[in-house]
């Protein structure tokens, strides 16, 4: 049996988009599918990732992610959120750090977001065409920045907004979270204990150069981590990641003065493949791959992987 290996690829991935409308919320909402390319013919289910983009980002972002986990055997939707996407964002007519602040304290995108991902796995499972292919028992979700805020409401992070108690968009379907440049305290909705009833299995990302904004420290990047008690979570630190260092495509201006390292995209892509193998498929390779060193030794000593187990108390 050959050797765990994370970066190996199975299928060739096929692309669909397609524009879903949520009655409920009469919302319109963009999406996105990659799948193995054989996946429609052979009726098989398959595990399902929904990502959620960054503030001016779009479903079009985030493909080498996408492609790489159609390509180990996923469903990925990639989701666009109204309100805080690329038309949303080209808009602007205010300096950047204003706009910023605007957009991820207002409360209906704050609300919206959570809401787009379960929409997507209430959507897909009535779905003509990929409806048989989810496997509803094996569902993550993932995303970048603002996406990472998505992600982690999902799992049952608590979001102020601004009138009564905290709100919460958990969705138990959800299994496992990877949030990519998480928030700390003191934004998008987070106070201080914000992540403390997430029971979900989480992997957080961020960079040496993911600079957050207001002249915090990088370690206000950790708030989500060791807030995490009642499930296992892990912390990524990349040397020389910034905060663009995670996709390929934004609508936001400051990003084309970055450009993104394929070296962290490889680790990146790794790193996911083994924690949604542990978590979500029971893999054990991908659970010793985490544990092991592994990725250290894939990046050279360029990453190092925290790991914090859930707490035995609650």
């Amino acid at each position: 049996m050959p050797a765990y290996d994370p970066l190996r690829t199975i299928f060739p991935a096929a692309v669909h988009a397609e524009t879903w409308h949520d009655a409920r919320r009469g919302r319109d909402v963009p999406v996105r599918l990659r799948l193995p390319g054989d996946a429609i013919s052979d009726a098989r289910r398959l595990p399902l990732l929904v990502f959620s983009h960054g503030l001016g980002g779009s479903r079009d972002g985030y493909a080498f992610l996408g492609e790489h986990l159609a390509a180990r055997g996923w469903l990925v939707i990639h989701v666009q959120h109204a309100g805080s996407d690329t038309a949303a964002f080209r808009a602007v007519n205010e300096p950047l750090d204003v706009a910023v602040r605007r957009f991820t304290s207002d409360p209906e995108n704050l609300r919206h977001r959570p809401l787009d991902v379960s929409f997507i796995i209430d959507h897909i499972a009535r779905h003509d065409t990929f409806a048989p292919l989810v496997d509803p028992l094996r569902v993550a979700v993932a995303g970048h920045s603002f996406g990472a805020y998505t992600a982690l409401a999902v799992v049952g992070q608590r979001v102020e907004l601004g009138r009564g108690p905290a709100a919460t968009f958990r969705d138990s379907r959800v299994r496992a979270a990877i949030a990519m440049s998480p928030s700390g305290a003191g934004t998008l909705g987070a106070a201080a204990d914000a992540w403390s009833e997430i029971d979900k299995p989480c992997l957080l990302m961020t960079g040496t150069r993911d600079e957050p904004p207001g002249k915090r420290p990088l370690r206000w990047r950790w708030d989500p981590f060791l807030g995490i008690s009642l499930a296992d979570a892990y912390m990524m630190l990349i040397d020389g990641a910034h905060h663009y260092s995670f996709t390929d495509v934004s609508g936001l201006r400051i990003a084309a003065r970055s450009t993104a390292d394929p070296a962290h995209h490889s680790w990146i892509c790794a790193a996911t493949t083994a924690f949604l193998d542990a978590h979500v498929l029971g893999d054990e390779g991908g659970r010793r791959w985490l544990a092991d060193g592994s990725l250290g030794t894939l990046a050279a000593k360029r990453c190092t992987l925290e790991y914090r187990p859930a707490s035995i108390h609650h």
